[in-house]
């Protein structure tokens, strides 16, 4: 067995779907797909390590390591004579041959061309791509968006996407027009959010000669290039470190909470996480202590409720418990406890629903706010923690991947 070495398709937050990234959030060991009872493999043919089935399709591979699709009751949907395919997603599949990238659909038509040295799928709109050793973005019609003429193409975010070119980068729109000069550092060395480039609320961070600063949208400098590090703005504040200290600036670019802690998160709900001589608490705007600085793990407030722990690592984002090692604590914003929890893996609170682990059946599921479960525990697998921030979660289960709704019910 072996996995499938195309995994490309990104989703709306940039992020790569699929095992080889390690965004799988899985409670077992990933498992052979099965067909339907009383069908087989054609002879011949093998499921990837990493199998699963989207939209009906699992990828597979022949004696001649060529790859395509089956479904559930062993039927060739997609021939085999592709170097790999990636899994379906909104009926299209990248594929690769003889070194080269394209798009296709489930009737096995071709969507774009397969003469790329790359391709990844941003959304239903835009589509990055390599030609000739330079990236540039074509849409759907295979009709060049941003021409190949840059090193680096990072996503669209409110209508503008970073372009790289040698040691500088700029902006371009959705048109392909440079509107802000490649006069930036190409790269941001940077511990804050992978896409720290992206414009959000009209604002990007930006680097020149490492020192970190804010432009608009029209170029102009908001917050000098002054910080070693900064954040975006959240809530009107933004993340600033000198040295080893973290403390916070607002949008007139003035300090307003010292350099004082060793960590520092964004605001959320009108607080912000902090850790202080190894643990971990919240402030207010006014750095006022508002949770006590005690917590080994905590989570930033979400949906007026914070996930925290008294035990652990040094690792505030993954919060695990093996059975009977204690519970999880969700608190409120008078740190008092409002969900007791015996999960084996819990997640924060996406509009009214968390995602948890359970340790006796080996599965995810969803509770409410009032601790209840919201949707059944039979989830094999749920790729990112953020699900329901749109209305969906993308899911596994019996080795098939589907969207559910709030409800649990699936809708595609």
């Amino acid at each position: 067995m072996k996995l499938s070495s195309h995994f490309k398709i990104l989703n709306k937050s940039g992020a790569i779907f699929g095992v080889a990234c390690g965004l799988l959030l899985s409670g077992q060991a990933l498992a052979e797909c099965q067909l339907e009872e009383g069908y087989e493999l054609p002879e011949g043919i093998e499921f990837d390590a990493g199998c699963r089935f989207t939209e009906g399709l699992a990828n597979s591979f022949d004696k001649n390591n060529m790859w395509g699709a089956i479904n559930r009751t062993g039927q060739i949907i997609i021939p085999f004579e592709y170097d790999s395919v990636s899994a379906f997603e909104d009926g299209m599949s990248i594929v690769t041959k003889d070194y080269k990238d394209g798009i296709i659909n489930k009737d096995n038509e071709i969507v774009i061309p397969i003469n790329y040295q790359y391709i990844a799928i941003y959304d239903n709109k835009f589509i990055k791509a390599r030609k000739n050793d330079k990236y540039g973005v074509i849409n759907f019609n295979n009709e060049v968006v941003v021409p190949f003429n840059y090193d680096n193409v990072d996503l669209f975010h409110e209508k503008l996407a970073m372009v790289i070119k040698g040691s500088h980068s700029g902006y371009v729109n959705v048109n392909g027009k440079i509107v802000i000069p490649l006069k930036f550092d190409a790269y941001i060395q940077s511990e804050f959010q992978p896409h720290l480039s992206a414009f959000k609320d009209g604002l990007a961070v930006v680097s020149k000669s490492n020192n970190k600063g804010m432009i608009d949208n029209e170029g102009k400098i908001v917050i000098p290039f002054q910080y070693e590090d900064l954040s975006g703005f959240s809530e009107g504040f933004s993340v600033v470190k000198k040295g080893s200290k973290y403390g916070y600036i607002n949008k007139r670019n003035e300090l307003v909470i010292p350099y004082t802690y060793d960590k520092a998160f964004d605001f959320s709900e009108g607080l912000a996480l902090v850790k202080q001589n190894g643990y971990y608490g919240f402030i207010d705007v006014l750095n006022n202590v508002i949770i006590p600085i005690k917590y080994n793990k905590a989570q930033s407030f979400s949906n007026g409720l914070s996930l925290v722990d008294k035990e652990g690592d040094d690792n505030p984002f993954l919060i695990t418990k093996q059975k009977g090692d204690g519970n999880f604590y969700f608190i409120n914003k008078e740190n008092k406890i409002v969900l007791n929890l015996d999960y084996g893996m819990a997640f924060p609170f996406v509009n009214g629903l968390a995602l948890v682990y359970d340790n006796d059946s080996g599965k995810f599921g969803f509770i409410d706010a009032l601790g209840k479960v919201a949707i059944d525990f039979k989830y094999d697998s749920v790729p990112l923690a953020d699900s329901f921030r749109d209305g969906t979660a993308y899911v596994q289960e019996d080795n098939e991947w589907f969207y559910i709704n709030r409800q649990g019910k699936r809708i595609k």
